[in-house]
């Protein structure tokens, strides 16, 4: 266990203001405490998400990321069981519902 590493992903976040943290210091947090995560990439674009995909193989999830979108279940910004072929038209899919809500999309976690 790496506590001080888990109290300074804390305390950039807090420094910043967010209340959320990001998905890299999640997997920075969560490893700090030994807890295991499936692999995963975050992308900035629909086309990254297709790319990530591809290399990554096997049936996937899709998750949106946006300022402002905390519930990305309830708001139908996470995909389950894609192919690698599906990702990039549910990708486009999702930030285009996104603008839709006034939300400007922030990239994906494959």
């Amino acid at each position: 266990m790496r506590t001080a590493d888990a109290a300074a992903v804390l305390a950039a976040a807090s420094a910043r203001g967010e209340s959320w943290l990001a998905p890299d210091e999640v997997a920075a947090l969560l490893g700090a405490y030994g807890i295991p995560l499936a692999e995963q990439r975050v992308v900035g674009s629909p086309e990254e998400a297709a790319r990530a995909s591809e290399s990554m193989g096997g049936e996937l999830a899709l998750k949106a990321l946006a300022s402002g979108l905390v519930h990305k279940t309830d708001a139908g910004m996470v995909q389950l069981n894609l192919e690698p072929a599906g990702v990039l038209e549910v990708a486009e899919d999702m930030n285009r519902r996104l603008r839709d809500a006034s939300l400007t999309p922030g990239g994906f976690v494959v």
